[in-house]
């Protein structure tokens, strides 16, 4: 067994040293080696000089390389040393492949005055002297500047033993059979800079062929190579998008050298020639490339590797700008589009809410499908993923606002009402999230506040009653109602209130118990650019309700004008509360530019209980125009307590159309026309005397008839009295012809005794 493994080890090793080529090492001695100088008081003559040298030196020690400039005599100095190499007594292989070649010399001196960065020397090659085995002096400028090494400096030269290796173009140019001429020059002959300033120089002393181990001679080492290149790939993987680059591990085993790289496929990749490096030419899409990678060696000798590469898509899709958080105004519709991109094709855009949004899942745009509710976040997530199945998400909230007013319906109160308590007040309200208070305010027709924020517990279905204390006027009430985002809203309700006096009951052997209501009487008032003053008396009585109106019309052709009409007490009246008496049917009247057209207004004078006879209560009917605000018309209105009933009921029967002047009549008419009809009197034969002394001769007759003359007269002038604001003439005169009867009838009754 041991036997065994002791000829498995055999011929693996035997494997081993075949595969492994052996690295040949040929030396050559150089067939020429001499050096020819040349000097002159001009450098560039010294360097450019194509004649025969001042002297030369074969093969003799030393053998000098040399850049001077002697002082004394002034001379400038050039050595150059030519070398000769002839391979052809033991030629390589023309199918070797040189590895390096050394030129190796002796140092005896090294003289360095001169350490400029020019003081280096170098082999150049492909020179031009006719003989590789002798050097005439007249070759002196068969030289060249194709440099076949590198620079050395001098100064990196110690005494001895050193070398010079070929560089690539020397390698390359190397005559494997045959003849090949070389020359060393100092750096400032090559580059042409002068030495300088006189008695600097570089210079080296090189031995000849003196001693057989110190002599100059070329080594070159070369190998047979039939050795492919080593070469080892990975496969790759790469994203989607990126740039592809990759290097090939190669070596050549042989140390020919790798030559050049090449690849299958040039459609999709390229190559790097020279060091194999590989990247992709067009853009590589999703999937896999197999590449098949080549090097060959300077013999060319190839070999070659496949690898795959691997173009994945693990990169989620991009926002083009990220979705960000959204508001919406309730009830508005809710619209939003989000946008992303990816190198792959995008797939679907979706969320996660599909209860309440609706996204189009190519375009991205999301909408609302149902009606958001108001005062309210809804959280959403945003997705899209890409056709290899890459996701991207956002969550976005969306802030639905609440600017949206509740909504409020007053249904009562509306219309008159006869009774100040007890008031409806009925309405509904609602609100797209919830409701949070409601309250009423009540004004009156003057805008004073009746009631001030009154709250109410069932915002929803709103049902209670009011009292009001105002008396009787034109309301609003205003109802209001608020949410609990804090949106409020209101409706109004003009309503009025009227509530009839209280009856008194019936005097005393009187007819029945009704009210004197008087809805005949019309008054004009002219109304244009200034307002006419005129007074009117109206007799009233405790707890009753008469009616007054006016007729209004303008003599201004040109414009209409509204009036607004109100009452107005003087400065100090008796009974502050007057105007609480006063309603008026309308409040503003709109006269037509014509005086054909009127328009009537009424008021109804309802009076309390606690007047008494003989009160008497001033205030006016006062208009405003709106052509000029300081515009009024002021009619002033007396009303009188009077009470007739009982001087009808003991006189009524004289009252015919001979027993009172037309002014009495008028006064009658207006204020106790009502007392007549309760006492079933009508008016139809009265005839009303015009003329002064008719009257007296009435007046005598009534006196004479009468069984009571001296209570009539005193009545009669009571009646005149009561007239005397209204029609202050007839009462002067008739009350001086009744006092002037009272006399004469006393003096004839006297007389008759």
């Amino acid at each position: 067994m041991k036997g065994k493994w002791i000829l498995i080890l055999v011929l693996l090793s035997i494997i081993l040293l075949n595969n492994v080529t052996a690295i040949n090492k040929t030396q050559y001695d150089t067939s020429n080696f001499a050096h020819l100088y040349y000097y002159y008081t001009d450098w560039g003559t010294t360097r450019d000089w194509k004649g025969d040298a001042i002297d030369s030196e074969f093969y003799t020690t030393p053998i000098m390389l040399t850049n001077w400039w002697d002082c004394v005599p002034d001379r400038k100095y050039i050595y150059r040393i030519f070398i000769g190499l002839n391979t052809s007594g033991n030629p390589i292989p023309s199918n070797a492949t040189i590895l390096n070649t050394s030129f190796y010399f002796n140092l005896t001196e090294i003289l360095n005055l001169d350490n400029d960065g020019n003081d280096f020397v170098v082999m150049v090659g492909n020179t031009t002297q006719s003989s590789i085995t002798t050097t005439a002096q007249s070759e002196y400028g068969n030289i060249t500047n194709i440099e076949v090494s590198e620079r050395y400096d001098i100064s990196s030269w110690s005494l001895g033993r050193n070398s010079i290796l070929l560089n690539t173009i020397g390698l390359n140019n190397l005559n494997k059979s045959g003849e090949n001429r070389f020359a060393l020059r100092m750096g400032h002959d090559l580059l042409n800079h002068s030495i300088s300033p006189c008695g600097k120089y570089n210079q080296l002393q090189i031995l000849g062929r003196v001693v057989a181990t110190d002599r100059p001679l070329f080594e070159v080492n070369w190998i047979i190579d039939v050795t492919s290149p080593s070469i080892t790939t990975t496969n790759q993987t790469i994203e989607y998008g990126s740039m592809f680059e990759y290097t090939p591990t190669a070596t050549d085993v042989d140390g020919s050298g790798i030559s050049k790289y090449k690849i299958n496929d040039t459609t999709n990749f390229q190559i790097n020639v020279d060091n194999g490096t590989i990247t992709n030419k067009t853009g590589l899409n999703i999937g896999f490339y197999l590449i098949n990678v080549s090097v060959n060696d300077t013999i060319g000798n190839i070999n070659s590797s496949i690898f795959k590469v691997t173009v994945q898509d693990t990169t989620a899709p991009t926002w083009n700008q990220t979705p960000t958080n959204q508001e919406v105004n309730y009830p508005d519709a809710f619209s939003y589009q989000v946008n992303a991109s990816d190198l792959s094709p995008l797939s679907t855009y979706y969320i996660d809410d599909t209860t309440n949004f609706t996204i189009d899942s190519t375009t991205g745009i999301i909408i609302n499908n149902t009606l958001l509710i108001g005062n309210k976040i809804y959280g959403l997530n945003v997705s899209v993923n890409d056709t290899i199945g890459n996701i991207l998400s956002q969550l976005i909230n969306i802030t639905v606002n609440d600017i949206a007013n509740p909504q409020v319906y007053v249904i009562a109160p509306t219309g008159t009402y006869t009774s100040a308590t007890g008031v409806p007040l009925t309405g509904n309200s609602s609100d797209n999230i919830k409701l949070d208070s409601c309250w009423y305010n009540i004004t009156n027709d003057a805008g004073v506040l009746e009631k001030a924020n009154t709250d109410l517990t069932n915002c929803v279905n709103i049902s209670t009653t009011f009292s009001i204390g105002g008396g009787n006027d034109d309301y609003i009430l205003y109802l209001y109602v608020n949410d609990t985002t804090g949106n409020i809203n209101s409706s109004s309700h003009t309503f009025t209130i009227n509530v009839a006096p209280v009856i008194p009951p019936a005097p005393s052997g009187g007819s029945g118990g009704s009210i004197s209501v008087d809805k005949n009487y019309t008054f004009a008032i002219v109304v244009w650019n200034y307002f006419a003053t005129e007074s009117k008396q109206i007799g009233i009585k405790p707890a009753q309700v008469r009616e007054y109106c006016l007729d209004l019309i303008s003599t201004n052709t040109e414009e209409s004008q509204e009036v607004e009409l109100f009452c107005e007490l003087p400065l100090d009246p008796i009974r502050p509360d007057i105007c609480d008496w006063i309603t008026f049917d309308r409040k503003k009247v709109t006269l037509q530019p014509t005086e054909e057209i009127r328009e009537k207004v009424c008021l109804t004078i309802t009076t309390p209980e606690d007047i008494v006879l003989g009160d008497q209560f001033l205030f006016s009917i006062m208009g405003k125009s709106d052509l000029e605000e300081s515009q009024e018309f002021l009619h002033p209105i007396t009303l009188w307590v009077t009470d007739y009933s009982q001087f009808i009921k003991n006189y009524g029967e004289i009252l015919t159309s001979d027993t009172l002047m037309q002014s009495t009549y008028d006064f009658i008419k207006e204020n106790i026309k009502d007392d007549i009809t309760e006492l079933g009197f009508t008016w139809s034969n009265f005839w009303f005397p015009l003329i002064l002394f008719n009257q007296i001769i009435l007046l005598i007759v009534f006196l004479t008839l009468t069984k009571n003359p001296i209570t009539i007269l005193i009545s009669q002038i009571s009646i005149y009295m009561t007239v005397g604001v209204a029609s202050m003439f007839y009462a002067e005169v008739m009350i001086v012809v009744t006092l002037l009867s009272l006399i004469t009838l006393i003096f004839v009754r006297l007389w008759k005794k």
